[in-house]
């Protein structure tokens, strides 16, 4: 998670979009990094800063994550379509 971070800070990224669409399972404690490299950049943490997309199939882990987000940021959610 680390690198994804430190690649968007190196491009200067001003936006994150995450998708989670299609989450339906995985390892939860991966959220963990996740909202703490979103929270540790504030235009990220910042309504506007953060995208998430959720849709049907997005379970478990994707969910917790989405909590987690909406709890402690201000990310903008996006509804995938149902194919």
């Amino acid at each position: 998670m680390q690198r994804v971070f430190d690649s968007a800070d190196a491009a200067g990224a001003t936006r994150l979009v995450l998708d989670l669409s299609e989450t339906k399972g995985g390892d939860a404690f991966l959220a963990v990094p996740l909202v703490k490299g979103v929270l540790a950049r504030q235009h990220l943490s910042k309504r506007g800063g953060l995208i998430v997309v959720v849709g049907p199939d997005t379970f478990s882990p994707g969910q917790n994550t989405a909590k987690l987000l909406r709890q402690y940021a201000q990310p903008i959610f996006v509804k995938h379509p149902i194919s």
